[in-house]
């Protein structure tokens, strides 16, 4: 006789049954599963029923005959529903890249810049390496007016590189940053004008998918392409 697989609604165990059992209501198949879709939008769906759930004592699932109906949880005003881009984040701001940090990805970072300086990194997950710093530093005593680029390994900073000629930013004005990611580099565009090109350090490359912002900054749009 043949057998088939079913497994709980959200256990990894398995249990065998024969065709001619009749599986009980909190089992599904693996077929049932396969057939759930995720949502468009990489969030997945969760349920939020009106009233409270009855549970099996025995096993603590829904009890017999109780259809969980799902439906999309409330946002915030200020969520949008796609993983790629995060409107007006709580500072600091770390987020994974999602789909990583493959060659061609873009990061572009809209904001309003503080009285002083802040920092964007794109660091490992631990957060130790850094394979890109950029800080602008808007007002810092002799370094004002100054972006410095630089890496950081295994706690201790590389040779920095500043650049001061045609300084972007300004205090209490938007700006924006976009971080394109080359084979062999790094390169920064800053308001759809001012490049920087920052070279390879810290290799591979790939680990450096977190994106960190710290500092005096006010963050309106991250979006990662």
């Amino acid at each position: 006789m043949r057998k088939q697989k079913a497994q709980y609604l959200d256990g990894p165990e398995v249990q065998d049954f024969d065709d001619s059992d009749d599986l009980p209501e909190r089992w599904q198949t693996e077929e049932d599963l396969s057939s759930e879709v995720p949502t468009d939008d990489g969030y997945p769906d969760v349920s939020y029923p009106l009233s409270p759930v009855p549970l099996d004592s025995a096993y603590g699932y829904p009890a017999s005959g109780f259809k969980l109906h799902y439906q999309r949880p409330p946002r915030r005003p200020d969520e949008k529903s796609h993983p790629s881009h995060i409107y007006n984040p709580a500072m600091p701001l770390s987020a994974t890249i999602p789909g990583g940090a493959e060659v061609g990805r873009r990061i572009s970072i809209e904001g309003v810049a503080g009285q002083q300086k802040f920092s964007v990194q794109l660091t490992d997950s631990y957060q130790v390496d850094v394979g890109l710093f950029l800080s602008p530093v808007i007002h810092w005593g002799a370094d004002s007016g100054t972006v410095v680029l630089n890496i950081r390994c295994s706690g201790s900073w590389g040779r920095e590189i500043r650049e001061k000629d045609n300084f972007p930013f300004e205090a209490d004005e938007k700006f924006t940053i976009e971080i394109i990611f080359r084979e062999d580099q790094y390169e920064i565009v800053v308001n759809n004008h001012q490049t920087y090109e920052f070279p390879h350090r810290l290799f591979p490359t790939e680990k450096f998918q977190t994106l960190v912002v710290e500092g005096g900054v006010r963050l309106c749009h991250v979006k990662f392409l």
